[in-house]
């Protein structure tokens, strides 16, 4: 079937008309419709499924002791040998509730009692009329998808519709209103006097922007006597920006728009703002449909996503943040109930949002009236639970590249500064900075450092044993890897001495195999998630979830963080947000379980920490520096320059304090004579040697 490409904006002609139609189709009756409705998606998910789960299995279609089935509200009415399960004469006495209440000899579940939130719910139920779905079984006993597709109306084809004849044609401006006059004059109806302008410019103005008309739009609309003046206002509000505003909180509503996730602490949603800007921009931009769309379900994925059309950035995968924006709890007692409803409210908005139908019956059967298998609806929850929110960037990457190259000689002219200072600096402050690069870059100073701060350096692997950490198969050895690894593995930027490496493990002796045939796991001791933020470094195989990090619930085994390298020695800083699961305990495994290219997995200085800036450096760097009384831009100038790999030339004026930075203790009196015999001997910047 091909469809055209249909746009959010309204026929600007239309617009009174419809809200006219849609104020004359708003009556008590649509408002009861709305009740049932929202009465039978209460008993689809709360009470169903303890129905099927629990009493059906005695009182079902297969099975029915005491000769009561549970099954269809015409068997509870009906009831069985002790007489009907409900009383529509007085439903609250019903014996229904008497007996999954134990309040009288007969007591059902009858080995335990249900818990008090499937009996609260089955009680609302039953005093909300216990709402029951009309259902008939098909002769055939089967689910017929193909027949329920070609029979379900909003699955059918476009047709094309001629507006009917109407008895009064001067009442019709477009087609649209023939169809609008045709329904009045069936009714008997006339349609109201035509509005004065300055009515009808309060109302259009609303209506498309939210706002009321300002006084000097009113002056010109009525001093503006052409015939195309409406049309002429419709264009300008339509250009508006508050146009996108205003109709944007509609859509925003359908799919639960919030910026905080509710329940106890009420959490912030990451960046949610910029999936409501996202909307009004589309609307704005009269994106159409049927791209709108496809940006939602997989705009992260699209070989041509869109562009924002002035500014460096893309549209495309803002639009799949709607999944996320559901009610969360930031610790759930049950962690896989918790997983399975956020999962069903993310199928329930996707579903009455782009299908325009609920879908949730088919969470625990076939759909009884639409084309909607429960394998359909367990696959959709399949593909959302195979999808992990990310939080990526969506600027040109050619930019973020220029702003790296930026930031990098910035950073160089920074260190630049500093070195050329160092001709004219005093002993004791030319001491006071290299002092203080020590602390940094000194793994022992780094600790004593780390034990004033918040931060909580849970495992370096600097130990000689693995510690409370235990291991299977061969690919992690006896005990903690050691610098310096293989040449080829490069420089991997771990800190310290030792590291998780699984190319080269190390037996109780030392000895080393390096090879990617190696495989097994490493498993630390139980923790308590105290602090927010988990930070490590990784390197090694990007196979997901093979050569990885896992976080583990400790109580059931449950991986909820789950990093890979990035076929790089490298080691790379990497953030898990734990805050959900503050509380808890857990804890980390590494793994590595592939053999063949980049079949190894690294791991180095996991930390606890209050911040989400990772690392115990950044916080090192600021502390030393505020200590010592030195800039904390130019400390790190002078650290990234003294960790460099590269040696730096005989006469650069830190060529002697950077061969000590490797070094245990501090430099002995005759260093110190030696470095500022060199100092002596570099003339200072700018002047001629």
């Amino acid at each position: 079937m091909s469809v055209s490409p249909v746009n959010f904006r309204p026929n600007p002609l239309s617009l009174v008309c419809l809200a006219g139609l849609a104020s004359l189709l708003m009556t008590s009756s649509t408002l009861r419709a709305d009740d049932a409705a929202e009465n039978l998606e209460f008993f689809e998910k709360r009470v169903r499924p303890v129905l099927v789960e629990v009493c059906q299995k005695c009182h079902g279609a297969n099975r029915q002791e005491s000769g009561l089935r549970l099954d269809s509200r015409e068997s509870l009415l009906k009831g069985g040998d002790r007489g009907a399960a409900l009383d529509l004469q007085n439903l609250p006495a019903s014996r229904l509730l008497e007996v999954i209440g134990y309040e009288g000899d007969l007591r059902m579940p009858p080995k335990g009692k249900l818990p008090a939130d499937q009996i609260a719910a089955i009680a609302e139920w039953v005093r909300r009329g216990a709402a029951w779905p009309e259902e008939k079984v098909a002769e055939t006993g089967g689910f017929d998808l193909a027949a329920r597709r070609s029979q379900q109306w909003a699955l059918q084809p476009r047709q094309a519709a001629a507006p009917p004849a109407v008895q009064h044609p001067d009442w019709v401006v477009n087609p649209v209103d023939q169809f609008v006059v045709a329904e009045l004059e069936r009714a008997g109806l006339a349609p109201n006097p035509r509005i004065d302008k300055r009515g009808w410019l309060r109302r259009v103005t609303f209506d498309l922007i939210g706002l009321p008309p300002t006084l000097a739009e009113i002056q010109a609309f009525l001093e503006d006597s052409a015939p195309q003046a409406e049309e002429r206002v419709v264009d300008r509000l339509l250009a508006s920006e508050r146009y996108g505003e205003r109709w944007a909180r509609h859509w925003l509503d359908l799919v639960r728009y919030a910026e905080t996730s509710g329940h106890e602490f009420d959490f912030e949603i990451p960046l949610a703002h910029e999936y409501r800007d996202y909307v009004i921009r589309a609307l704005n931009a009269d994106v159409p449909y049927d791209q709108f769309v496809r940006e939602h379900v997989a705009g992260d994925l699209l070989p041509e996503p869109r562009r924002h059309p002035t500014e460096p950035f893309l549209e495309s995968p803002i639009a799949t943040g709607f999944w996320f924006l559901g009610e969360s709890k930031h610790s759930p007692v049950d962690i896989r109930v918790d997983s399975a409803e956020r999962l069903d409210n993310q199928v329930d908005v996707f579903a009455k949002a782009f299908l325009a139908q609920t879908v949730g019956c088919a969470r625990c059967h076939d759909h009884k009236f639409d084309a909607i298998s429960a394998r359909d609806y367990h696959a959709l929850c399949g593909f959302l639970q195979s999808s992990r929110m990310a939080i990526s960037a969506v600027d040109r990457p050619d930019q973020r590249q220029e702003l790296a190259r930026t930031a990098d000689a910035l950073h160089a002219e920074i260190a630049r500064e500093s070195l050329a200072r160092l001709g004219t600096l005093e002993p004791a402050l030319l001491a006071n900075w290299l002092t203080a690069s020590l602390e940094v870059l000194r793994p022992a100073q780094a600790k004593k450092a780390a034990a004033a701060e918040s931060t909580q350096v849970f495992a370096d692997f600097e130990g000689e044993t693995w510690g409370g950490w235990t291991t299977t198969g061969n690919a992690f050895g006896a005990r903690p890897n050691r610098l310096p690894l293989p040449d080829y593995q490069g420089n991997v930027g771990a800190i310290g001495q030792g590291l998780v490496n699984s190319h080269s493990a190390l037996d109780a002796t030392g000895a080393r195999r390096a090879t990617d045939e190696l495989t097994g796991t490493l498993t630390s001791p139980v923790f308590t998630i105290r602090q927010p933020y988990i930070h490590f470094l990784v390197g090694g195989g990007a196979h997901a979830g093979k050569t990885c990090v896992n976080l583990k619930l400790d109580k059931t085994g449950e991986i909820v963080r789950t990093v890979s390298g990035k076929n790089n020695n490298r080691l790379e800083w990497t953030t898990f947000d734990v805050r959900e699961w503050q509380g808890k305990t857990a804890r980390i495994e590494i793994v590595d379980a592939v053999t063949g290219g980049w079949g190894n997995i690294g791991c180095d200085e996991i930390t606890f920490s209050p911040s989400a800036r990772p690392g115990l450096e950044g916080e090192r760097i600021e502390t030393v520096a505020g200590n010592r009384g030195l800039d904390a831009r130019q400390l790190a100038a002078w650290v990234d320059l003294l960790r460099d790999p590269a040696p730096l030339a005989d006469d650069h004026p830190l060529r002697l304090w950077k061969q000590w930075v490797s070094r245990s203790g501090p430099p002995s009196a005759e260093d110190w004579q030696a470095f500022l015999k060199q100092q002596a001997e570099v003339p200072p910047a700018g002047k001629p040697a």
